[in-house]
């Protein structure tokens, strides 16, 4: 595959495990109607399909990576402030694991603006997290339900 060629998702599907595309093109779909910008990349272990956040400039909300049989999902703090309101359906491992992720500093990237895009709230609690942080998760059939999910709810 030629590094001068611009992908798409069209070039991201086929390396998808099977069990996942759907999920990736709904994904895909609900994000771009929502004006999030999406970049497919040669990565050094493959492709992965990016997709920056249209309410805070600069940054990723949301990647898709595969490596090996595996698709994994980078799910970035502004993924959280985007869909504040909306992240109940998320299933309890991945708020669990934010529970455990450092608090914001409003020190430690100058371009978060002081804090101003790190705050949201999931069922009833808030949380303070850097804006630049994110958190990867190998999908499953309970990410993959709870990822859409949110995004389905505010189209």
């Amino acid at each position: 595959m030629s590094s001068q060629k611009k992908l798409s998702i069209a070039d991201f599907l086929p390396e998808v495990p099977q069990e996942y595309i759907n999920f990736v093109s709904q994904a895909h779909e609900l994000l771009t109607k929502n004006g999030y910008k999406s970049k497919v990349q040669l990565r050094r272990h493959g492709l992965s399909a990016q997709y920056n956040s249209p309410n805070q400039k600069g940054f990723n909300a949301l990647q898709f990576i595969v490596r090996g049989n595996e698709l994994l999902i980078y799910l970035y703090n502004i993924f959280f402030y985007d869909f504040n309101g909306f992240l109940e359906n998320l299933p309890q491992a991945v708020i669990k694991d934010y529970d455990g992720y450092r608090n914001c500093t409003d020190t430690c990237d100058p371009v978060c603006e002081e804090g101003k895009r790190n705050y949201y709230a999931i069922n009833g609690k808030q949380y303070r997290k850097c804006a630049c942080g994110r958190r990867l998760f190998t999908v499953d059939e309970e990410i993959a339900s709870g990822v859409l999910s949110v995004l389905q709810k505010v189209t």
